[in-house]
């Protein structure tokens, strides 16, 4: 798949648009096929490893709980169920539980952060600063102090970063915007009330 056609799927699917440069980590990418490392294998993580995997090739995955209490209690998250969930799209699929460890492969377009949002920031910088463009789930920093040193290191590594913006970017969510609520069909609103049903 080219690059774009990847782009237009993954903002599709994931509602996300990754974009990553033709060359990455100072060299040519060896097919037109993406490749990505993901760090955080928790529900995010599960969630965009599913959204992304069969447009990209994921060649490492890293998460701290390799078949621990999350894994048992869920035996659907953890590296050895994700790497069986990757076996259709890609052989050998690394699996690590230190993301400096992932990092320093050189056989990545981009890395994609679901980590709990405390090690966002940690993580991003580190990926930058070893060359990679970055997708990272929000929210991108637990203070704005650390989302400034994120936006600092982007800028001084010319690194690529998307922030998962989902309700922004959802084709369905800007639709419902602009034909909906913008055309006036529901009226004057007053007050508006949201729910999440998860769990």
């Amino acid at each position: 798949m080219k690059r774009r056609a990847f782009l237009r799927a993954a903002t599709a699917t994931a509602a996300a648009p990754l974009v990553v440069p033709s060359s990455v980590f100072g060299a040519q990418a060896p097919s037109n096929r993406l490749t990505l490392g993901c760090i955080g294998l928790g529900d995010r993580g599960n969630a965009n490893l599913g959204a992304f995997m069969s447009r990209a090739q994921v060649v490492a995955l890293c998460d701290l709980d390799r078949g621990g209490e999350r894994y048992e209690a869920g035996k659907q998250f953890g590296l050895e169920p994700m790497q069986a969930k990757c076996a259709k799209h890609a052989k050998g699929v690394a699996l690590l539980t230190d993301f400096r460890e992932l990092l320093a492969r050189r056989d990545m377009d981009a890395v994609v952060i679901s980590t709990p949002d405390h090690w966002h920031a940690l993580a991003m910088i580190a990926a930058v600063q070893a060359g990679a463009d970055v997708y990272v789930e929000k929210p991108i920093s637990a203070d704005v102090v650390e989302g400034q040193a994120m936006l600092a290191a982007a800028r001084k590594h010319k690194r690529v970063v998307q922030v998962n913006m989902q309700r922004r970017s959802t084709p369905h969510l800007i639709e419902a915007r602009d034909r909906i609520i913008k055309e006036g069909k529901l009226g004057k609103i007053g007050h508006v009330e949201i729910c999440c049903y998860y769990h």
